[in-house]
């Protein structure tokens, strides 16, 4: 094997290495800017305005401000055939805020929701698990789209994403007025810590041996 083929070789495993690390599939939220609302809307009465600092945190999304007591989601810009999204990722975050006193914790199971074809799918984020979320923290979620993930058959959720009519994200967990909440773009997957340093590890290992054969080479061409 000629150093260029060494070269070539180290670079396809690297390259490899690169692309086991990302992220399996694509997220169904684009970023926020802090000045659009990228299509979303609401379910009931609030106000919906861009941010570009969702409660201190840095994270730009868009924020509710509750008008009216009761549940209220964002409703996102997707109707229709969605078929190509299954398997894919619904991948966002949530900032919850709340002024003090006065507001009463709901935690209810509609945190998604996803209608077609005349059936309704819900889902209950872990959020709702330990009681009221803390304030202020971005809670990120990576819903994968698929029959499993909303407790159904895939032939079920296939028939759903086929003639979506709406698809949720629940934005209050609170009863009362004045309540704010901010979606944002969730985070990327990271890869485990664990696996880049073994792949790293290898490539070291094969660069290692690369440049041993090198010097072998070298020393049969140019004996003493």
């Amino acid at each position: 094997m000629n150093r260029q083929h060494r070269i070539t070789t180290l670079a396809a495993l690297l390259l490899a290495t690169l692309g086991l690390c990302a992220p399996a599939s694509a997220d169904l939220i684009a970023d926020f800017d802090g000045v659009g609302t990228g299509g979303w809307t609401l379910d009931n009465t609030g106000l919906l305005t861009p941010t570009a600092n969702a409660a201190g945190t840095g994270a730009r999304g868009i924020e509710f401000f509750d008008q009216n007591d009761g549940v209220t989601h964002f409703v996102a810009p997707w109707t229709g055939d969605l078929s190509a999204e299954i398997g894919a990722t619904l991948r966002f975050g949530l900032v919850f805020v709340v002024p003090a006193g006065g507001a009463t914790w709901v935690p209810l199971a509609e945190d998604i929701r996803i209608q077609g074809n005349g059936t309704e799918l819900t889902l209950n984020l872990t959020v709702d698990d330990g009681g009221a979320p803390a304030l202020g923290t971005v809670f990120d979620f990576d819903i994968a789209l698929t029959g499993a993930t909303f407790g159904v058959s895939d032939a079920v959720f296939a028939n759903v994403m086929s003639a979506v009519d709406f698809v949720k994200i629940r934005s209050e967990y609170w009863l009362g007025n004045g309540i704010e909440s901010y979606l944002v773009q969730g985070q990327a997957a990271a890869p485990e810590p664990g696996m880049l340093g073994l792949l790293g590890l290898g490539l070291a290992g094969l660069a290692m041996r690369s440049r041993r054969r090198m010097k072998t080479n070298t020393r049969f061409a140019n004996p003493a």
